[in-house]
C-alpha cells in the first residue's frame, strides 16, 4: 500500500543533517536521529530529548534474549 500522511510532529531541536528515524521494537517510540527527540507514537510528541541522538544518524538496536545479544531481522 502507498504511506498515507498521517500529520506532522513538532520537534524540540533543529535536525542537523539528513537525520534518521527509528522505531522502538515494541513500536512505542519513534527516535529522530540527527535531532535527539523522542517521538511518543500514540500521542505524537516528543516526550524526550537524546543529546547523543542529536549528533547521529545510525541506531543499532540489539535485543536481548536469555543474556546473549539478538538482532532484529536476523535469525536466532
Amino acid at each position: 500500500a502507498t504511506p498515507q500522511r498521517l500529520g506532522d510532529v513538532r520537534l524540540e531541536t533543529t535536525l542537523t543533517g539528513p537525520g534518521s528515524l527509528t522505531q522502538s521494537a515494541d513500536g512505542r517510540f519513534l527516535y529522530v536521529g540527527g535531532a535527539g527527540d523522542v517521538i511518543d507514537t500514540q500521542t505524537q510528541k516528543s516526550i524526550a530529548d537524546l543529546d547523543a541522538l542529536q549528533h547521529s544518524t545510525a541506531v543499532l538496536e540489539v535485543d536481548w534474549v536469555d543474556g546473549r545479544p539478538v538482532f532484529p531481522g536476523f535469525p536466532r
